[in-house]
């Protein structure tokens, strides 16, 4: 484990104060892959730990809004890097490119994550928030590796996909094939170097509150190593593959923690047929659609973002941090 530096610039942002009061650190995975990882202590009585595990593209420094509010309800924070993103260990020559080859390695640093620096260190019941890619994973870690959450609230999880008119079927036929052929490292249509943020605010369709959008685009303006581009065919189809896992009865009913789904109402990149589909099926799933949230559900204006804290206040009174 080593120390690791802030590279940021003296431009102002509403949060970046925040960043002073944080450790972040970077530990080695066993094949040699640093992860980049961050925590923070509430002020007071901890009332237990929370992990938050961002989505694709994502970084530590874009969720520090979100790192206040918990710290706020007396919950220590971790979160992290995944690997190919934020300042984690990049497994192309391209470092833009959003390329995996499966999620093992991302579980496998996950799960020592938190066994060999977050319990060590940090005092349970233990929570998982996460947004997206980071709600699928953590969806796995459940299946896989129960035991360590007591719960887990997910913003917008990547169960499935939407194919922008296509059958999934489809799309997901052209990942296998164009990565056996040799493509897997290539962008998939449509998709480039610019990551997300790179657009107008009127375009954009992650979020509808212009200045969290702005604020994400400071980060990356500041330090364009955060930036991550488009997914490549290999990336959608060690996706597929692993979303394939949650149509399994068997894979999912053991996740007897509770889990809450929390949808957001326009939504245009996840299925929220899928997430509301899933958590009938799990022993303790509950759903709750946020109506005029697009997919960034916390990095949206703060009425929507109110109502997320609402259900998330209400799922931690009555679930794992009583």
């Amino acid at each position: 484990m080593s120390e690791t530096t802030h590279l940021m610039s003296e431009t102002t942002h509403p949060w970046k104060a925040l960043l002073q009061s944080g450790r972040f650190a970077s530990f080695e995975t066993r094949d040699g892959a640093r992860i980049r990882y961050a925590t923070w202590q509430p002020e007071g009585a901890v009332r237990g730990t929370v992990v938050f595990l961002n989505g694709r593209t994502e970084f530590i420094e874009k969720y520090l809004e979100t790192i206040a509010d918990l710290l706020a309800r007396g919950f220590a924070v971790w979160t992290k890097d995944w690997r190919g993103q934020g300042l984690s260990t990049r497994p192309l020559a391209n470092p833009r490119k959003g390329h995996a080859r499966s999620f093992e390695p991302l579980l496998g640093d996950l799960q020592d994550f938190l066994t060999e620096i977050v319990r060590p260190n940090s005092a349970g019941p233990y929570l998982a928030l996460a947004h997206s890619m980071g709600g699928h994973l953590t969806l796995r870690t459940l299946a896989e590796h129960p035991g360590f959450f007591s719960g887990a609230v997910l913003s917008a999880p990547m169960v499935a996909i939407q194919t922008l008119g296509w059958p999934g079927l489809v799309v997901e036929g052209l990942a296998e094939l164009a990565t056996q052929f040799g493509f897997g490292e290539h962008y998939v249509p449509g998709m480039g170097d610019a990551d997300p943020y790179q657009t107008g605010f009127d375009v954009n369709i992650l979020t509808s509150d212009p200045d969290r959008f702005r604020q994400t685009q400071i980060w990356t303006e500041e330090n364009p190593a955060l930036g991550l581009g488009g997914p490549t065919y290999g990336w959608m189809r060690t996706a597929f593959r692993s979303m394939r896992k949650m149509d399994d009865p068997d894979y999912v009913r053991d996740m007897d923690v509770p889990v809450l789904f929390l949808s957001a109402g326009e939504e245009r990149i996840v299925r929220n047929d899928a997430q509301e589909r899933l958590s009938e099926r799990l022993p303790k799933g509950q759903f709750v659609s946020l109506a005029g949230a697009r997919h960034e559900i916390l990095l949206e204006r703060d009425p929507i973002r109110a109502r997320f804290w609402e259900a998330f206040d209400g799922f931690t009174k009555a679930g794992p941090s009583t």
